[in-house]
């Protein structure tokens, strides 16, 4: 693949670092439930989209910064 986009939804308190890129990193100011899906593509041709439902739960360790839930995505 040469071509990404993250996707994430809701996006309500939802950054991408960099949204077309293989990987990035994601930060949740919110606690819930979200859908992040990836779609990859060759040049246009050859399309594959990958989606997982993940759970974000408050932050209680001393990782976290300024009460923010950090995770990072990847393509292969």
């Amino acid at each position: 693949a040469n071509q990404w986009q993250w996707q994430v939804i809701p996006a309500t308190g939802v950054t991408i670092a960099n949204p077309n890129a293989a990987s990035t990193d994601i930060t949740f100011t919110v606690s819930g439930s979200y859908s992040v899906k990836l779609t990859a593509s060759n040049s246009g041709n050859q399309i594959t989209s990958y989606e997982q439902t993940i759970n974000v739960a408050a932050c209680e360790i001393l990782d976290c910064r300024k009460g923010q839930l950090h995770w990072i995505f990847g393509w292969g």
